[in-house]
């Protein structure tokens, strides 16, 4: 873990508990992080299925216990795998809402997206997750056993929960999930998980575990349970290697690359704004399913005006949701081009940022109210010099070594 990223203990940190599920079998968790291991084991019928045709994976939930406030609902690692292919589910977020009004989804980053109402949240069946899988060249025969789902669970609330899953087989199908229109709760005409968009006559045939016509999704599986489950804080494992922002007359270039990844979902670039960190965008992880080994490059250009100096972070976001932010970058006003800003100023506890317009070597003098040089720096190559000072009133001198151009800012330390 990189040691520049600053966890956010008081909002990240403080009331929360963590739950982690690995295999599908459920266990009771209370107050602190248990592992429950889970799985659903099935088979699939008799049918074999033919290359080219379409095998339509979901699954569901129904909540025996929960808040009656916004909580979530979170399934991440999930896989299902038999001796004949082993497939990586895309995550699910489900968002208990008291201000929603109707179930929705949206299909990010390899995510499920889902939005239920509060007032839906005892429907026998929540769609959960679901995968759209083409069988390869030589087509797969029937009877596949054991065929079995597993994946890691999460919640930031006391709930209770059971779930099943399902496959049926489809001539059609595509993974444009946004454009599936997938049915979220059970209703009189269909089950959960149902694809509205490809249930049309002679589209759904026999194999995997459905017997086609009007059976969309498939059989379900056996049912598993949980026991009351909580979140709390776990470290989140992103590793970010670099972080900068960077003025170009009215544009700030936020730049950042990461190291490594594991369940992330995406980074948050935030702005401070009259005292408050406000976002101004969110990059969607580019580690598949959330997983990454390998350098991943990220950026925002923010239109940024401001004549003063600007400040900006990131919020590293995990699919759990928990979150932890980045060293703080802060890039010189529109009036200050060409120029050096301190930060803050004065400062309270003696930390300062100076902030530089660019690049480019330079000479920096510390000297204390009665002129002597209390620090210095021969050489500086950054646009950012963190300095730690006692209680009084200094003056800071940079020279630019190319130029020979010289600057000073008064600065006070209380």
């Amino acid at each position: 873990m990189n040691a520049t990223i600053a966890i956010d203990h008081q909002k990240t940190i403080a009331m929360k508990k963590v739950l982690l599920f690995t295999s599908l079998l459920y266990y009771a968790l209370s107050g602190q992080a248990q592992s429950c291991a889970n799985s659903i084991e099935s088979n699939f019928n008799g049918t074999d299925v033919a290359a080219g045709k379409w095998i339509w994976f979901s699954a569901h939930l129904k909540l025996s216990s929960h808040p009656n406030t916004n909580f979530m609902v979170l399934l991440n690692n999930s896989q299902v795998t038999s001796g004949a292919f082993t497939l990586n589910i895309p995550n699910a977020k489900l968002s208990f809402s008291t201000t929603a009004t109707a179930a929705s989804y949206t299909f990010t980053a390899n995510t499920w997206n889902i939005t239920v109402p509060l007032s839906s949240a005892n429907e026998d069946e929540i769609f959960l997750s679901g995968l759209a899988w083409q069988v390869s060249a030589g087509g797969m025969k029937g009877g596949l056993n054991p065929v079995t789902w597993t994946g890691k669970f999460f919640s930031d609330a006391n709930v209770s929960l059971s779930w099943q899953w399902s496959a049926a087989v489809y001539n059609n199908f595509s993974t444009d999930y946004n454009g599936t229109n997938v049915v979220l709760l059970h209703n009189s005409a269909d089950h959960a998980g149902t694809p509205v968009k490809y249930a049309v006559a002679g589209n759904s045939i026999g194999g995997a575990r459905g017997g086609g016509a009007s059976n969309y999704t498939g059989s379900w599986s056996s049912t598993k349970s949980t026991g009351t489950c909580s979140v709390s804080n776990s470290p989140l494992p992103i590793s970010l290697k670099s972080f900068s922002a960077l003025r170009n007359k009215q544009n700030v270039s936020v730049s950042w690359e990461t190291a490594s990844e594991q369940d992330s979902y995406g980074f948050a670039v935030q702005r401070l704004n009259n005292g408050n960190w406000e976002d101004v965008a969110f990059v969607a992880s580019q580690a598949v399913s959330g997983n990454s080994s390998s350098l991943l490059r990220y950026s925002y250009t923010d239109l940024n005006s401001a004549k003063t100096l600007t400040q900006y972070r990131i919020k590293q976001i995990e699919i759990s949701n928990a979150f932890r932010y980045s060293d703080i970058r802060a890039v010189v006003g529109m009036d200050q081009i060409g120029k050096m800003s301190l930060y803050p100023n004065p400062s309270n506890d003696g930390n300062v940022n100076l902030v530089f317009d660019g690049e480019g070597h330079k000479t920096i003098h510390v000297y204390d109210f009665s002129g002597r040089v209390v620090k210095q720096y021969p050489d500086v190559n950054t646009m950012n010099l963190k300095i730690n000072l006692d209680k009084g009133i200094y003056l800071i001198k940079v020279k630019d070594q190319t130029s020979g151009a010289t600057q000073s800012e008064r600065l006070i330390v209380k």
